[in-house]
């Protein structure tokens, strides 16, 4: 399936064995959309004493089957989180984020 988000095209690649999503959607991939629009982490406040890229960064696309809405998923993962800021200690291990974008396909912009 072909669409534009803009004034770019981009080709998803449908994995129908995704056995983690409702019926009502299909899990596909496109790196060139999830690389375009890939987030970026770092502590621009300078909250963190010692700010660690994760370990990983992953992404799949969730697609509704009239074609009309996209979201795409990143799953950031973290061994160490450091969180010492204002004076608190949130550090912990193991920390999982997901950020989302959504896209209306009939428009070819995010919402």
């Amino acid at each position: 399936m072909n669409f534009v988000i803009e004034r770019h095209t981009y080709l998803l690649e449908f994995d129908k064995r995704d056995p983690f999503v409702s019926q009502a959607y299909d899990v596909a991939y496109c790196d060139a959309l999830a690389k375009r629009y890939k987030p970026i982490i770092l502590d621009p406040l300078g909250y963190g004493r010692t700010p660690l890229p994760p370990e990983f960064l992953a992404y799949r696309l969730v697609n509704n089957h009239d074609g009309q809405r996209l979201c795409l998923i990143y799953e950031v993962y973290w061994t160490h989180q450091d969180c010492q800021w204002r004076q608190l200690n949130k550090d912990h291990e193991h920390d999982y984020e997901q950020i989302r974008i959504h896209f209306d396909l009939n428009k070819g912009i995010i919402t």
